[in-house]
């Protein structure tokens, strides 16, 4: 466990900036250290792991894809 006066995660990990594109396509990220990531919607959607989508994929329900994302 963390001390006390220490956050609960590694603060680098945080983007500075997220941006998402025109259309909705991608989501932008940017860190402190100049490194960034394009994270396509549709991935991020399959990979969501709420209680809405758990349960869905559980019933089998979940699409298999998400092109209009």
């Amino acid at each position: 466990m963390s001390p006390p006066d220490q956050p609960p995660f590694d603060p680098e990990a945080v983007p500075t900036e997220a941006i998402v594109s025109r259309g909705g396509r991608d989501l932008r990220l940017t860190w402190a250290n100049g490194e960034a990531a394009v994270l396509p919607s549709e991935t991020l959607r399959l990979r969501c792991r709420c209680a809405w989508c758990t349960r869905d994929r559980i019933q089998g329900r979940f699409p298999e894809s998400f092109p209009a994302v």
